[in-house]
């Protein structure tokens, strides 16, 4: 058989195992957000931003469409959630979405209040995860680390969460700044970063940037911090194939996402 015969068959062969593979693929991304499309079409948004919290907790990617979308969709979903809240006021759901709105407009406070309502119902993964985001910005470092500390727990399989646990590992005792060198695959920060920029004190890059007692040792990088070994990250295993949802699991604690794949959507048309 000709060489240049040869090659194009080959070639031909290539091109449809990779079709074959991206198929598959395609379908899944085309289907991401089905649910979530769902949800904004009834125009129930409390559970379109349950569902952006979900997508958050489960999904390393940053999406800038759905990013948009919270924003756009903040002051409706608040709206429809106060009046929730007065109606069935032992939801924790609709005191963690408060919680997570007040965040994202930098009411920090508003939303300590909201998520500590939240846990005091049921300490759930997404519960803990949103107040460790609240804590964080506040500059409380170590309870941060210890509210993400809970979700690893009820969210052992969760690369996600593992990842922003070792980076508050870091921050907590080493700041933030050395822990971006050396957890450069968690996306914590984007996600701990509010939509409305804040005005009160900035994160502390040191554990003890904010301390009214420091002195003169704003470190921000450990010595001899490339000696220390490694957090080994091991998948839990369980005889349960079913997946832990965030809201599913309870532990017992006190408080102390280049398209834009939502562009049909409008504020203000039905949808």
């Amino acid at each position: 058989m000709n060489s240049n015969l040869k090659f194009y068959i080959l070639r031909l062969v290539a091109t449809l195992l990779c079709i074959v593979t991206v198929l598959p693929l395609s379908a899944q991304i085309a289907d991401e957000y089905v649910t979530l499309k769902k949800f904004l079409g009834a125009k129930m948004y409390g559970e379109a931003y349950n569902e952006i919290l979900r997508y958050e907790i489960t999904r390393d990617r940053i999406d800038p469409g759905l990013q948009k979308l919270r924003v756009d969709i903040l002051e409706k979903t608040k709206e429809q959630m106060l009046k929730q809240a007065k109606v069935n006021p032992d939801d924790p759901a609709v005191f963690t979405i408060l919680a997570d709105i007040a965040f994202q407009q930098s009411d920090f406070d508003n939303a300590l209040s909201y998520i500590s309502k939240a846990l005091d119902i049921k300490s759930a993964p997404l519960s803990n995860y949103v107040c460790a985001k609240i804590l964080f910005r506040r500059g409380n470092i170590d309870s941060a680390f210890d509210r993400m500390g809970n979700v690893l727990e009820s969210m052992p399989d969760s690369q996600v969460v593992f990842e922003d646990f070792q980076f508050l590992y870091s921050c907590k005792n080493y700041g933030q700044a050395t822990a971006a060198k050396i957890c450069k695959n968690s996306n914590f920060l984007l996600r701990a970063t509010p939509a409305v920029a804040p005005t009160g004190p900035a994160i502390p890059v040191s554990p003890f940037e904010n301390d009214p007692t420091q002195v003169a040792v704003n470190t921000t990088v450990a010595p001899n911090v490339d000696l220390l070994p490694p957090m080994e990250y091991t998948p839990k295993e369980d005889d349960d194939d079913s997946e832990i949802l965030p809201d599913e699991v309870e532990t017992s604690d006190d408080i102390s996402l280049e398209d834009d794949p939502f562009s049909d959507f409008d504020d203000d048309s039905d949808i």
